[in-house]
């Protein structure tokens, strides 16, 4: 009898040392924080996931920036997603490195600065977001420990991204992008165009009038046509399709764009949807890949 008591008091004062440390070893997500942007003049809504270990070390990490699409918002990646249980397996079987996850709040903005001085969201990411994503966590503020992906309209913004900005990031994972070519804005119907793009890059009553100054500094194609040579080398280009997206095409001829323009690039045509399930598989290889850069500096 005395055993037994002995064995359940010893059970206990294991339990009270020990789940205090089980405790603190979780990982944190919260999609409630909010920076204020003298830009936009408003507050910007961000995600964040931050590692296991991050409570418990001094230590800092590296980031990624992982961007909604059209029609989502910060907390899309979060609930649809499911990127912290997604983030926390892969970490836990040693496929990725522990890093901070970052995921704004864009709106429909399709993260350019848009036309004749409204939100200037390009502008705000980089000269506000960034800055304050790392002085208020411990996030590394070095390139090759910056990676930056998305979705559909998030996947246009990030490749976008990086090509302006190639001194930001070591990797670049568009998934499902949203990319077009004049063709494409100039063959949307008027309910489409005025609904998705309009507000944004402007354009009159007639189709022509669509290819506007600020379509013209924010198309892919015009940006991939007068890349300097000197940045082509400096971002590793990753990008995924579902073979049954309605957007695949959009995504091959990018891929053979770049290709072409002599970026470092692998595209992967897998079989999926424009849906969630595709986007959390590929956001599994996504870090996994972008924690070989952190980590070792691997080449794709």
């Amino acid at each position: 009898m005395k055993k037994i008591i002995l064995s359940r008091v010893l059970s206990m004062w294991c339990l009270i040392l020990f789940l205090p440390g089980m405790a603190c070893a979780q990982s944190y997500l919260s999609e409630n924080k909010s920076m204020k942007s003298n830009i936009l003049k408003e507050d910007v809504k961000y995600s964040i996931y931050l590692p296991k270990s991050y409570q418990t070390s001094e230590k800092s990490y590296p980031v990624l920036y992982l961007l909604h699409g059209l029609g989502d918002n910060h907390t899309s990646w979060s609930l649809l997603g499911q990127i912290q249980a997604i983030a926390d397996r892969v970490i836990d079987s040693g496929k990725a490195d522990e890093m901070i996850i970052v995921m704004p709040d864009a709106k429909q903005s399709w993260y350019i600065n848009a036309c004749k001085g409204k939100a200037q969201m390009e502008k705000m990411f980089f000269e506000e977001f960034i800055p304050h994503i790392e002085t208020t966590y411990r996030a590394i503020s070095q390139k090759e420990q910056r990676a930056i992906a998305g979705l559909s309209m998030g996947g246009y913004g990030s490749l976008l991204y990086a090509l302006k900005h190639p001194d930001m990031f070591v990797a670049c994972f568009p998934i499902s992008a949203a990319v077009f070519s004049d063709e494409d804005i100039l063959n949307f119907s008027e309910e489409d165009y005025t609904r998705r793009f309009k507000d944004i890059i402007g354009g009159g009553n007639t189709k022509e009038s669509r290819l506007t100054p600020t379509w013209r500094e924010n198309d892919i194609y015009t940006i991939l046509k007068n890349y300097p040579k000197a940045d082509k080398k400096k971002i590793k280009y990753y990008i995924a399709c579902g073979d049954d997206d309605f957007l695949y095409r959009n995504n091959l001829q990018l891929a053979l764009a770049m290709y072409d323009t002599h970026i470092p690039t692998i595209f992967r045509l897998r079989n999926g949807q424009h849906h969630w399930p595709f986007w959390r598989r590929e956001i599994k290889e996504i870090l996994h890949t972008a924690s070989s850069h952190f980590h070792r500096g691997e080449d794709f």
